[in-house]
C-alpha cells in the first residue's frame, strides 16, 4: 500500500461505520508487518507534515524575534541612548505592541469566552456610533495589515519584555558582583589575609582549579561576613571558581515563572494550558 493509496483509504472511510465482517477482530489479530506498516503510513501522513509546519513556524518566530531585538538595539543605540532610559525604552517598546495589538483587536483574543462575547456586541454598537477604533478595527478586518499588525506587535511585546527581564537580571547579577567583591577586599584588608598568594588568585578566575586552600579560605572569610544571613550568599560567590552563577539565572526565572502563575491563576489563567488548542 503506497502513501497516495493510504490517503485515499483514509478519505473514503471517513465516517464509514464498522461491519459485520470486522466483527470479532482486534489489534492483536492483525499481522505485526500490517500494523508497523499502518503505523509507518499514518505517520506519514499525518505525523511528518504537522511537525514540518512546526518548525517552520517556530523557525520564522524565532527569526522575527531575532529581526525585531537587533532593530531596536540599532535604535537605542543610535537614537535614544544618550536621552533615554534602556528600562524606559523597552517599557515604550512594549507599549508600542499594545497598541498596535489593541488597534486590530488581537489583544482581546486574550480574553475569556464570556467578555469576548460582550465585547463583540459593544463593538458592534461603536461601529454604528460612528467610534474611530471601531472603524480602525474595521479596516484592519480580514486583511494582510491584520497579520503583520498581529506579527509585529506580539513579537514587539515579547522582545520589549524580554529585554527587561535581561536587563534587570544582569543589574542584579552586577550589584551582587560588586557586593562580592567590595566585601571580600574589606575582610582581606582587615584581616591581612596574604593578597599576593595563589589562593587570592584563585578568586579572581585565573585559574581554572579551584585548590582545596582556596576553599578553605573561602570558608575562613566568611565568618566575617555581616550580617550572617547573608554569609551562605557569600561563600556560594567565594568558592565558584568559574563565576558563572548558574543558580542564580535559575532561581531568577524560577520567581518570574511563580509570578507569572499566580498572577495568571488571579484572572483565570492557567500556565499550563498556554499552548493547548482553545
Amino acid at each position: 500500500v503506497k502513501l497516495a493509496e493510504y490517503q485515499q483509504q483514509s478519505q473514503r472511510c471517513n465516517g464509514c461505520s464498522t461491519s459485520s465482517d470486522n466483527e470479532g477482530l482486534s489489534y492483536q489479530d492483525v499481522p505485526w508487518i500490517h500494523r508497523l506498516k499502518s503505523w509507518f503510513l499514518f505517520d506519514c501522513h499525518y505525523t511528518l507534515p504537522s511537525c514540518f509546519r512546526l518548525v517552520i513556524t517556530s523557525t520564522c518566530h524565532l527569526a522575527m524575534y531575532g529581526v525585531l531585538e537587533a532593530t531596536s538595539k540599532m535604535i537605542y543605540q543610535r537614537v535614544f541612548f544618550h536621552f533615554m532610559n534602556l528600562y524606559v525604552f523597552h517599557g515604550c517598546q512594549v507599549l508600542l505592541g499594545l497598541v498596535l495589538l489593541r488597534a486590530n483587536g488581537y489583544l482581546w483574543q486574550f480574553l475569556d469566552k464570556d467578555a469576548y462575547k460582550t465585547l463583540k456586541f459593544d463593538m458592534h454598537n461603536r461601529f454604528y456610533l460612528g467610534f474611530l477604533d471601531a472603524r480602525v478595527l474595521a479596516f484592519f478586518k480580514d486583511t494582510v495589515y491584520h497579520s503583520a499588525t498581529n506579527t509585529i506587535g506580539f513579537c514587539l511585546v515579547y522582545v520589549g519584555l524580554h529585554r527587561l527581564s535581561d536587563q534587570l537580571y544582569l543589574d542584579f547579577m552586577s550589584s551582587l558582583d560588586e557586593w562580592y567583591l567590595d566585601t571580600r577586599d574589606a575582610i582581606v584588608e582587615v584581616q591581612n589575609f596574604p593578597k599576593n598568594s595563589t589562593v587570592f588568585y584563585s578568586w579572581e578566575g585565573t585559574s581554572m582549579y579551584f585548590s582545596e586552600a582556596a576553599q578553605h579560605t573561602c570558608l575562613a572569610l566568611k565568618q566575617y561576613v555581616e550580617p550572617t544571613l547573608l554569609q551562605g550568599l557569600f561563600e556560594y560567590c567565594c568558592t565558584d571558581p568559574f563565576q558563572d552563577w548558574i543558580i542564580f539565572e535559575m532561581m531568577y526565572n524560577i520567581l518570574f515563572l511563580v509570578i507569572g502563575a499566580s498572577l495568571g491563576a488571579s484572572i483565570g489563567i492557567n500556565i499550563l494550558q498556554l499552548y493547548d488548542e482553545e
